[in-house]
């Protein structure tokens, strides 16, 4: 098992330049995780110094240090909170596109490195050429209004984008699944999981990713389309 590390809003970096990192990563083999890192600022580092934050647009916030999966009520109990810096839009990634490539993140962990679409995008990337981040872009940013789960689970990443911009935490805490703070990427997960809604799911992405591949004359028999999601639904 390995990992790759990648921060989000490194100056200079956009939406696409990001993607295309991505991207690089996981055609050069890694497809087992890559851990998003918001940038965080120092003190005593080169982009602590206002100068260099004004030099490249940086828009910093405070947010509470906590641990995955941290209980809630020990988080409450503590005296004191530490806080650190980081980055939630730059010149290059101003505020809406941060939004969009936290939410990309999120997504990217969700279907891909958590295996829940992982084998359909992989295959297709190599069936046709196109690549495994804009097929995970796909299912967030298109006009998802015949795609009421994916509608869902973008609708709760964007807005804990948001509320991350806004001061808030990292994760998200729930009293319903026990009583921890989730990574996004696991609270996605259970929010398909409690209703048993993953053939839903599926059946989202397929459709979704035939008019994905229809829009830009991939070329694919559709007979084959359906086999390769049959088989990602044998995996997880």
């Amino acid at each position: 098992y390995t990992y790759t590390d990648v921060i989000l809003s490194l100056p200079e970096e956009d939406y696409e330049s990001f993607r295309d990192g991505v991207e690089t990563i996981i055609q050069n083999g890694q497809h087992n995780h890559i851990q998003f890192h918001n940038l965080s600022i120092l003190p005593n580092a080169e982009m602590g110094s206002k100068s260099y934050q004004d030099a490249y647009g940086m828009e910093l916030r405070p947010q509470r240090l906590l641990a995955i999966h941290d209980h809630l009520e020990d988080v409450e109990a503590e005296e004191i909170d530490e806080w650190l810096d980081i980055v939630v839009a730059t010149q290059s990634l101003p505020t809406a596109d941060w939004q969009t490539a936290k939410a990309f993140t999120w997504m990217m962990d969700f279907l891909y490195f958590d295996r829940i679409n992982q084998i359909s995008f992989l295959l297709l990337q190599r069936l046709t050429g196109l690549r495994v981040v804009d097929l995970v872009h796909s299912t967030f940013a298109d006009d998802l209004h015949e795609f009421s789960l994916l509608t869902k689970l973008k609708n709760i990443a964007f807005e804990h984008a948001v509320a991350i911009q806004q001061g808030g935490d990292e994760y998200i805490p729930s009293e319903t699944w026990m009583g921890v703070y989730w990574p996004t990427n696991h609270f996605l997960r259970l929010t398909v999981d409690q209703d048993n809604d993953f053939p839903q799911l599926w059946s989202e992405l397929e459709r979704l990713t035939t008019r994905y591949l229809q829009d830009h004359d991939a070329d694919i028999e559709l007979t084959l389309l359906a086999e390769i999601f049959s088989l990602n639904r044998l995996l997880p």
